[in-house]
């Protein structure tokens, strides 16, 4: 007999001896289908996640720069010395570290 029908006969027995357990079963089954359903959608319909990495290494080249020209992190050069600063969001991140260094100013941050 396969594992997978020992299981389900196993998983079987057990529901009917125990009734409490259809709630957690039905919150297992739901997780799984939602993390699922999550993962599937994230590989069709987003451009910087990518399945095949030897065939596409840089995913984020389909990404349109005209929509945001803000980058949180890179690791290549390339990107680095492409990157255009915003003047409003640079402006404003001097803001909040010089707000955050007036009331904590024991913490070093950058």
């Amino acid at each position: 007999m396969s594992f997978i029908m020992k299981f389900s006969r196993t998983l079987n027995s057990q529901m009917k001896s125990h009734p409490d357990l259809y709630p957690l079963f039905a919150a297992c089954v739901g997780a799984g289908v939602l993390a699922g359903y999550t993962s599937v959608y994230s590989f069709v319909s987003k451009a910087d996640v990518s399945v095949n990495r030897w065939g596409n290494p840089r995913p984020c080249d389909k990404i349109d720069a005209s929509k945001c020209t803000q980058k949180w992190a890179t690791a290549l050069k390339s990107d680095k010395d492409a990157y255009i600063h915003d003047t409003p969001v640079e402006d404003l991140r001097s803001q909040v570290y010089t707000a955050f260094d007036a009331a904590v100013p024991s913490v070093a941050h950058h």
